[in-house]
């Protein structure tokens, strides 16, 4: 027996990075869905990487970008980069900077299902189809207030942030991420006894396997972002090879290293001209200077 549902989701993924302190959150809820359908119950998860106790608050005081470098501009242009200065709480002492990403999907999709029921158990097999998946990447730079200054864009405070931008800004997280949902294998699941088959069971099951998909980009990129702390001192030195950097990030070395638990899926992807030529969003010249 067969029939077909369709769904709609919509789902928040932010992380956040600190010059010395990494710090992300994962918050991940459905939205309103067209009337007559059903959906799981909404859900939202809470994960920090930092064992400190960062406050989150800002002043909200925009840092205006008139002077600044016309590389940075674009990068906030396409990033949708919302830059400001912090004046509360201990953020604003530290002498840190801070980015983060959020990642907004709007997803909707078809699935055909076929179901038989043995022994009181419903087995089912759901093949998801028609996949459209829309991402909208957002970020937000914060400087603290006693950084403030006409100069603040020659700061290589700033600019190391901008270098967190564009490890989220690069295109191929994003095509990792849609390849990944588009290519949805089918889902074999047995019932529990007297549990039915219902939408509600269904697109909880498929938004099970797509945000398992989706939370494996996502730590990718906070790794990618470690990584870029690491190497760099949080910013105090240059990257070593910066071009030849950020492009192996997101490669399947990169991928491999990082364990990412879908590389064997994502392999044509890779190997792909578009993936291998896709433009990266760096700045060309780092923040403290080029390398000898």
């Amino acid at each position: 027996m067969t029939s077909l549902r369709s769904q709609s989701a919509y789902r928040v993924i932010d992380a956040g990075f600190r010059l010395l302190v990494l710090f992300s959150v994962a918050a991940m809820s459905l939205p309103q869905i067209a009337a007559g359908q059903e959906t799981a119950t909404p859900q939202t998860k809470s994960e920090k990487t930092s064992k400190e106790n960062v406050e989150d608050s800002s002043s909200g005081e925009l840092i205006p970008d008139d002077n600044a470098p016309d590389e940075v501009k674009k990068l906030i242009e396409e990033g949708k980069v919302k830059v400001e200065y912090d004046s509360k709480g201990e953020f604003a002492k530290s002498g840190r900077g801070w980015a983060d990403f959020h990642l907004q999907e709007d997803r909707k999709y078809r699935f055909d299902l076929i179901k038989n029921k043995r022994q009181g158990r419903w087995q089912l097999k759901i093949l998801v189809n028609q996949v459209e998946e829309k991402i909208v990447l957002t970020h937000i730079v914060r400087m603290p207030a006693q950084k403030k200054s006409p100069d603040i864009w020659t700061s290589w405070l700033l600019r190391h942030e901008f270098d967190h931008v564009a490890v989220s800004l690069d295109p191929r997280p994003k095509m990792l991420l849609v390849y990944l949902l588009k290519t949805l294998p089918p889902i074999e699941r047995t019932l529990d006894v007297g549990e039915e088959p219902t939408n509600e069971v269904i697109n909880r099951l498929i938004n099970e396997q797509f945000d398992k998909r989706a939370k494996s980009v996502r730590d990718l990129m906070i790794r990618n972002n470690q990584t870029l702390d690491n190497i760099s001192h949080h910013g105090t030195t240059p990257v070593p090879k910066r071009a030849d950097f950020f492009r192996s990030l997101y490669t399947k070395d990169n991928l491999a290293e990082a364990k990412f638990p879908y590389l064997d899926s994502v392999l044509k992807l890779i190997d792909s001209e578009k993936y291998q030529k896709a433009e990266l969003r760096y700045l060309p010249v780092d923040p403290v200077g080029e390398v000898n």
